[in-house]
Parts: C-alpha cells; structure tokens; sequence
C-alpha cells in the first residue's frame, strides 16, 4: 500500500520493475509502458522485455529472477571500525531509482550519474552474454536515466 500520493514516475515503476516478480507484476509493466510514453529508446526496450517475458509463468519468472539478479552484492564501505557489508545492489538501485523519481531535478541528476548508471554498467554485460531479458529491463532504465539529464539540463 503506498502511504504517500505522488505520482508514479517512469523511473519511480522501473525501480519496482527490479524486484522480484510478484502477482502484480503484468500490472506494473503496463504502467510502466503508459509511463514511458513518448520515450521511444526506454519504451523499446521495455516493450522488448515485456515481450521476452510473457510466456513465462510467476514461478519462471520469479526463477529467473533468482538466478540472475537477487545474489548481485557488491563490496560495502566499512563505517568506522565496523565490519563491511556487502551492499545488495538491486536494492540499492531501487532506492536510487525511487529517489530520482521524486526529486528534484538537479539532485536526482548527480544520484543518478553517480550511482544507477555504474551499478547497470557493472550488471549489463553479463546479462547481455546470458541472453537473459533482464538486460532489456537495465536498458530501458539507462534510457529513463538518460532521458531524465536531458530534462535536468534543460530546466537548469
């Protein structure tokens, strides 16, 4: 249930679109397609997954999922005398994705350079050897990504 009233932004559903298929998910991926809209690069690849994933059941999916993406971690920073902990990475995509979908434009900006285009960088290359269709998923969110500068840049 969401306790806020924002409205959902493309990146905002594609943060969601990273998390483990659930019942919702057919849902989520039409509205992330209707978000999408008019932008032609992030809504081709979403189309592309979408399609790549239709035959699969929830189970499949939620496999895939498994297999693929839900183990990726990557090294933490150690605060202080602290242990490190590894950091999930697809979650902390999804906080950044989230994050960028409702701030401004400026600071979502640097976020997004900074921290979702290097974790896709570091994913896509293996997924894409794999033929896995979540690589079509991480390509139209470099897209929103992209899309999303020009937006910063030509309000600044």
């Amino acid at each position: 249930m969401k306790l806020d009233h924002r409205p959902e932004t493309l990146l905002d559903l594609l943060g969601h679109l990273v998390a483990r298929p659930g019942g919702d998910y057919d849902d989520l991926l039409a509205r992330c397609r209707d978000a999408a809209g008019m932008r032609l690069e992030a809504g081709r690849f979403l189309a592309q997954f979408t399609d790549r994933i239709a035959d699969l059941t929830l189970d499949e999916r939620g496999e895939l999922y498994d297999e693929t993406l839900a183990a990726l971690t990557a090294p933490g920073i150690s605060r202080g005398n602290g242990p490190r902990a590894d950091v999930n990475i697809l979650g902390a995509l999804q906080e950044a994705l989230q994050y960028a979908g409702h701030s401004p434009s400026g600071a979502s900006a640097v976020l997004l350079v900074d921290h979702v285009l290097p974790v896709i960088e570091r994913m896509l290359p293996s997924l894409e050897a794999a033929r896995n269709p979540f690589a079509l998923l991480l390509k139209s969110i470099c897209f929103a990504v992209l899309d999303r500068l020009r937006e910063a840049e030509a309000g600044s």
